[in-house]
């Protein structure tokens, strides 16, 4: 194997001394990583106190540390007058505060990885892991500890929890406001609304539910430590997949500053406890294990069913897993292809008779996938009719409502201005387009397109690789289109851009990251409505910024710098 890398791929010729004065700044690369670790952290300290301002509550205030914790920001002005109303006043003052600081922390974010980025592809880089990873527990404590909340999806999660532990009823069917003597009822902003998360993850809020009570705080720290966790786990998943796909220490070492440090996916796993970091966790375990199956050629069972098992837990958390589970199935029918075609013509056998012989695999990977997902449905759908166990998918508010999208943007200026006269040109498009049913078709549409050209992308490279990048490209493209959309979605993209990182020339690879990234940013646009509310502006900006990148970077033909750039060595295979 290690003769036929030697033939297909070789490292472009480097003076020794060059190679060797890389290695050499290796130590003063962490000094700058440490020192950005540290700007890093003030920037949260300070951000603390415009949080508070934002979306405090009473009952967070009996968190001890907080006397530490809003000492840094208490410098920062409460009011800078630009509105007659004290509150409005207020609130737009706090944001103005809150975004510079996230502004400053993407910048130190992307300063850091820029060095991580410069250094030597092969090199000890322990003692730079070792300040990423210090860096995100420390990163992580302080969110766990911020006595604010911008999302108060933890206490639905809770909501749910007490559903099924304290009142023994089914979230699918029952709502929390059934019972509005619970002392979670008042704290759960959906609770008159259905669940709209799978059985795995209701299996987690149950478990809080038993261990937390009736105490707030304690939901808030039980789901914001399990968030870190996931978070923590997630950083060790990058880092093993990358080495797996044989990727240079710098690369990993990249891969786990992009995800670790990124400033929405902490934000979101570590004091949101959004429940998509987790399902994050279960995506990137399913790619590990289809990493392991692909160098075992997908041969037996104990190879390609784990991955299936895990992308379907993955849906049982949340739905938009999905798609991972259809790539996964045709990176495995072409890997089975390939191997059978070779058998046949071996036999002098039809092509057909090959494709007889993979039936049977995704057969029975798909009866894997559905059982499992039986399993944790049937506690669930016992004594309730086909019915009724149909329309509890569409009745959580995502089915009938929009958020942060442009049908958003459409609704609320037919709500204001009314629809245009039929005979104006501009009726037919404003009418279609402030449609639930017109944007659940162009969602359709979008995923049916995202999975076949990624279908035929896995078909022509079946590699692990080729999966990641067609699962963030329809990810991707599904956000866009969506009319339910909220930041911490986009953690979604930042966990499968860190694993993907592009080889040299790879334009589509790069352009995929750099949106995702950028989407990371963008995102925090959807917190910020004191100034004006949701509006088309806001919605340019989340998706404008992002889809600019990404059109900059693939049409870039800019020749990639190979001193900084990938230059693995990869194996390739004829199919």
């Amino acid at each position: 194997m290690g003769k036929k890398m030697e033939e297909t791929a070789r490292l472009p010729d480097r003076p020794l001394e060059q190679v060797a004065t890389r290695q050499q700044v290796a130590p003063v690369r962490a000094r700058a990583l440490i020192a950005g670790a540290i700007a890093y952290l003030l920037c949260i300290c300070v951000s603390i106190t415009p949080l508070l301002h934002l979306a405090g509550k009473s009952y967070l205030l009996s968190i001890p540390t907080n006397p530490l914790l809003l000492l840094w920001g208490a410098w920062l002005p409460y009011d800078l007058h630009v509105q007659p109303l004290r509150r409005a006043s207020m609130f737009i003052t706090n944001d103005i505060e809150f975004s510079l600081l996230l502004v400053l922390e993407f910048g130190i974010y992307a300063f850091c990885a820029f060095f991580v980025h410069r250094l030597a592809e092969r090199g000890d880089y322990r003692r730079i892991i070792g300040v990423i990873i210090f860096g995100v527990i420390v990163f992580g404590f302080i969110h766990v500890l911020t006595p604010a909340m911008l999302s108060r999806d933890i206490f639905v999660y809770a909501g749910y929890g007490r559903t099924i532990v304290a009142h023994h009823a089914n979230p699918y069917f029952v709502t929390l406001s059934a019972y509005p003597k619970d002392p979670l009822t008042s704290y759960d902003d959906w609770n008159f609304a259905t669940s709209a998360y799978g059985p795995v993850w209701l299996a987690v809020c149950s478990l809080w539910a038993l261990l937390s009570g009736s105490f707030p705080l304690g939901y808030l720290f039980a789901f914001r430590l399990f968030g870190m966790a996931a978070h923590l786990t997630n950083i060790w998943f990058v880092a093993a997949i990358l080495k797996k796909m044989g990727r240079s220490t710098r690369t990993v070492t990249l891969g786990m500053l992009l995800y670790a440090w990124n400033p929405l996916v902490l934000l979101e796993s570590c004091q949101g406890g959004h429940n998509d970091t987790f399902m994050v966790t279960l995506l990137l375990l399913g790619i590990l294990l289809t990493l392991r199956a692909e160098q075992r050629g997908f041969a037996r069972p104990a190879h390609y069913l784990p991955p299936i098992i895990v992308f379907t837990l993955a849906v049982l958390v949340k739905f938009t897993a999905a798609p991972l589970i259809f790539f996964f199935l045709v990176l495995m029918s072409r890997h089975a292809y390939s191997s059978n075609l070779l058998d046949v013509q071996d036999n002098q056998s039809t092509v057909s008779r090959s494709w007889r012989r993979i039936f049977p695999k995704v057969l029975l990977a798909a009866i894997t996938s559905g059982l499992v997902a039986w399993i944790f449905y049937a506690p669930f759908w016992i004594r309730h009719s086909i019915r009724s166990i149909i329309s509890s998918f569409s009745s959580p508010p995502s089915a009938y409502y929009s958020e942060n999208s442009l049908l958003r943007v459409m609704h609320d200026w037919v709500k204001l201005h009314g629809l245009p006269a039929r005979t104006s040109w501009s009726y037919l498009p404003i009418a279609v387009l402030s449609n639930h049913t017109t944007w659940n078709v162009i969602n359709l549409v979008a995923l049916l397109c995202a999975l076949g050209m990624g279908a035929v992308c896995l078909w022509r490279m079946p590699t692990t690789r080729t999966m990641i990048l067609a699962s963030l490209a329809t990810l991707g493209l599904l956000l866009v289109v969506t009319p339910w959309f909220f930041s911490w979605y986009v953690t979604w993209l930042v966990g499968l851009a860190a694993i993907s990182l592009p080889t040299t020339r790879d334009r589509f690879g790069r352009a995929l990251v750099a949106f995702a990234l950028t989407f990371s940013a963008t995102a925090f646009v959807t917190y910020f409505v004191a100034i004006g509310g949701w509006g088309g502006f806001n919605w340019i900006t989340l998706i404008g910024l992002p889809l600019v990148v990404f059109i900059f970077f693939l049409t870039s033909k800019k020749e990639p710098d190979l001193h900084s750039l990938e230059t693995d060595y990869t194996i390739t295979q004829n199919y």
